[in-house]
């Protein structure tokens, strides 16, 4: 099939190293994997062609994307969800073509909560607009479904499509030199994603003997609050912040780890689909993390979680895993095979196809 995608997020680099970024280039590249022809317009262009199958073009000007839609004859249209941006789905509709949208997080709230100053007055009708008038939606946790369908009033064309992992990016991630005291958090912090208890998880296990450090594969803001936090504590030492990394040297950094924390904040309103807890299993990696939004079954209940933002409950998955490693390597081999086996790339391109597909037959019939 011919897809043109859009991004209007400024924020979302094709080639950057943040989740947003990894999960835009590694669908479309999957998607061009399978013998689609796929060209992405994005407000923020890639400085490097390295890691892209597909083509940019630096721009989301409607015109821009209408003419590529016709050049390229394309079968429909694939945003990415962007606060306020309605370009895709206005040149889908200028051009007749069916228009996909994908939804990451309910922005609208989301920006409202973190960042007031991007959110105007349309912020909210645009996003019903989007969610109402899309021919298909591809939300990525069940929470976002039901936003979605409370919008739309039904549930037709709604189809929750989790985030995934490439095979082949992990195969190339060599195993060993793991420290077995180093537990690993991938990402850069942020307000939602429940570190702010880990100081004093790190002081319950300073206190029960163990030899641990906290590395933060990652870094900004959030990171230097976390080690403010710990040296509040005189636990300075037992804080290893790497910065910013690419994508496949995070990865290499994170394999290293003898655990991975995911230690997210109780929420009724649990909107995320982790790719971090997607990426801690793909490695093989024994993972803490707590029973919040899909996780228990993004990960097919081979995580060990726990009561979300209760330290004395956390600290004690990671001293289970810690003390029994027979178990915890179980259970991580059984969580990599799991996400190998249902959460690719490849086989979230493939659902899209195929979704299409149905649509386009639908649209055809008398």
């Amino acid at each position: 099939m011919r897809i043109v995608a859009v991004n209007d997020d400024r924020g979302i680099a094709p080639d950057g190293s943040k989740g947003a970024s990894i999960h835009l280039r590694s669908l479309l590249n999957a998607l061009q994997r399978a013998g689609n022809d796929v060209i992405l317009h994005s407000r923020r262009g890639a400085k490097s062609e390295d890691g892209l199958d597909f083509e940019v073009i630096p721009s989301t000007e409607p015109d821009g994307i209408v003419d590529s839609i016709r050049n390229l004859g394309a079968d429909f249209v694939l945003e990415r969800y962007s606060l306020g941006a309605v370009t895709g789905l206005e040149a889908a509709r200028e051009t007749g073509r069916p228009f996909v949208l994908e939804v990451n997080a309910p922005l609208f709230t989301e920006a409202s909560l973190h960042r007031p100053t991007t959110v105007t007055e349309d912020s909210r009708p645009c996003e019903e607009r989007l969610w109402m008038e899309a021919d298909m939606v591809l939300p990525v946790s069940r929470h976002l479904r039901d936003l979605v369908v409370s919008d739309r009033g039904h549930t037709n064309g709604v189809h929750v499509l989790p985030n995934g992992i490439d095979p082949a990016l992990f195969a190339g991630i060599a195993a060993g030199n793991t420290i077995p005291g180093d537990l690993g958090f991938l990402g850069h912090p942020k307000p939602w994603h429940g570190l702010k208890l880990l100081p004093q998880v790190f002081e319950i296990l300073k206190g029960q003997g163990k030899d641990v450090r906290l590395v933060v594969i990652g870094g900004g803001s959030g990171a230097e609050q976390l080690q403010q936090d710990f040296d509040a504590l005189g636990l300075g030492n037992m804080v290893e912040i790497t910065g910013p990394l690419e994508q496949k040297a995070a990865l290499e950094r994170l394999s290293r780890c003898g655990l991975s924390l995911a230690p997210y904040d109780a929420s009724d309103a649990f909107y995320f689909c982790p790719l971090k807890v997607l990426e801690s299993l793909a490695l093989g990696i024994p993972l803490a993390s707590t029973d919040t939004g899909d996780i228990r079954e993004l990960t097919g209940g081979f995580a060990l979680c726990s009561k979300p933002g209760d330290v004395e409950d956390f600290s004690q998955s990671i001293i289970s895993l810690l003390d029994n490693p027979l178990k915890a390597g179980q259970m991580a081999r059984k969580g990599q095979a799991h996400v190998l086996r249902h959460h690719t790339w490849d086989l979230n391109a493939a659902f899209v196809v195929e979704k299409v597909r149905e649509l386009l037959k639908e649209n055809r019939q008398p």
